[in-house]
């Protein structure tokens, strides 16, 4: 049990550092299209954790997580209730080309 709950904490810090890096590199100079393929790869890999996941125990369903604080995290800025630094971090290029301000919605 106690087990699930440190690889669902070693999960998260895995997606959302790998996304904060790529971040950090963007504002240092790192392409931001190839951040953008980076984060995908590399956060996307997170499944890896789920093979570490003891099955015997109801905290199994812990391995959505990430996945699930992400689909919320998007609909929020979907909704367009979202702050700009949202709109910073997902990297969407479209709400950036229109100068995206938190006051309009898309």
């Amino acid at each position: 049990m106690l087990f699930n709950i440190l690889i669902t904490i070693v999960s998260l810090v895995y997606v959302f550092g790998v996304v904060a890096l790529m971040d950090l590199a963007v504002r240092k100079g790192f392409p931001q299209d190839l951040s953008r393929k980076v984060v995908h790869v590399a956060a996307g890999s997170w499944l890896i954790f789920w093979l570490v996941y003891d099955s015997s125990h109801w905290t199994k369903y812990l391995n959505i997580t990430a996945a699930f604080i992400w689909t919320i995290l998007f609909s929020v800025a979907g909704s367009c209730h979202s702050l700009y630094s949202l709109v910073i971090l997902f990297g969407s290029k479209t709400l950036q080309k229109q100068k995206y301000s938190p006051d309009k919605c898309c």
